[in-house]
């Protein structure tokens, strides 16, 4: 090899290797470019993405609560209606069941009166009165009596004498 060619070799490779730099330069220029490019559209183009996903939800909901609205408003229509209609019959059930609360306080005295005159024949005490009669008070749970020399029966920490 000739001292020219290898000169002409050695110009070849330094302009191909020059090429590559430069090839190498623009891909890196490119992608930041991208990174750029995927920057702005996060920043604006989604987020108006979002918030028409968000507007169409919204929609979507009030209309599905207008419905809902439209059949309670339907619903309490009917039933204003039937009341109406039927006030009567509301009267009568709270008679009945004025009659039956009536009748059981009557039978739990009955009962009472019989076992009452029941022990004084046998001459025992008169029976307690059952839990429905009894007062809240009278609840069966009494109240611990203070001593004021006794301590507690639980505590936390150390109680002085």
């Amino acid at each position: 090899m000739t001292p020219e060619e290898y000169q002409r070799l050695k110009e070849a490779e330094k302009e191909h290797l020059r090429s590559l730099r430069k090839l190498k330069q623009t891909v890196r220029s490119l992608q930041r470019q991208k990174k750029l490019s995927d920057a702005v559209e996060n920043v604006t183009i989604k987020p108006m993405e979002a918030l028409n996903d968000h507007d169409a939800l919204v929609q979507e909901l009030a209309m599905e609560t207008a419905r809902n609205e439209a059949r309670l408003d339907v619903a309490l229509e009917s039933i204003s209606q039937s009341s109406s209609d039927s006030p009567s019959k509301e009267r009568e059930i709270d008679a009945e069941h004025e009659q039956a609360i009536r009748k059981a306080k009557a039978a739990e005295l009955v009962r009472r009166l019989r076992s009452q005159v029941d022990a004084g024949e046998s001459g025992a005490a008169p029976p307690k009165p059952s839990a429905r009669d009894a007062a809240p008070e009278d609840s069966g749970l009494e109240k611990p009596k203070s001593n004021p020399g006794a301590l507690p029966e639980k505590t936390i920490g150390r109680m002085k004498r």
